[in-house]
């Protein structure tokens, strides 16, 4: 990820590591969606990467790392693998090649450590998923 511009540390996440509020389904209707990501899963989360590349790697269908959200001075980033052959090249990602993707203008997200905030965010979150948040894979 180095290749694409990426300095700070990485932090992989999942759709279970982020919690998109405020925003279009908000009160503020006309302001870009804002997120919170759970950090503190790091190790976990890099064997859930591990786990997904792998996978990609032997399907043998390309995999796609993408940095996409600006955590502090950390990037999020997120692991996609096509289901097919014509999911590959939708998304641009050439069949066995490993492709580093970084978004421009990258959202921000403020970092939430405590459990029981994020319960509380979780619960008065908009109940579905926006496209950010849908797009990435899930750990289960």
């Amino acid at each position: 990820m180095r290749s694409c511009g990426v300095l700070g540390e990485i932090v992989w996440l999942f759709r279970e590591d982020i919690i998109p509020t405020g925003g279009k389904y908000g009160p503020d209707l006309f302001r870009a969606p804002n997120y919170h990501v759970k950090i503190g899963q790091t190790r976990e989360n890099e064997e859930h990467a591990r786990r997904y590349y792998k996978i990609g790697q032997d399907k043998g269908l390309g995999v796609a790392l993408i940095a996409f959200i600006s955590i502090g001075d950390a990037v999020g980033c997120r692991i996609e693998i096509p289901k097919d052959e014509l999911g590959g090249e939708y998304k641009m990602i050439p069949i066995g090649v490993l492709k580093q993707a970084c978004v421009e203008n990258m959202r921000e997200a403020a970092i939430t450590t405590s459990p029981v905030k994020w319960r509380f965010l979780k619960f008065f979150s908009k109940s579905s998923r926006d496209d950010l948040s849908a797009s990435l894979p899930s750990k289960t």
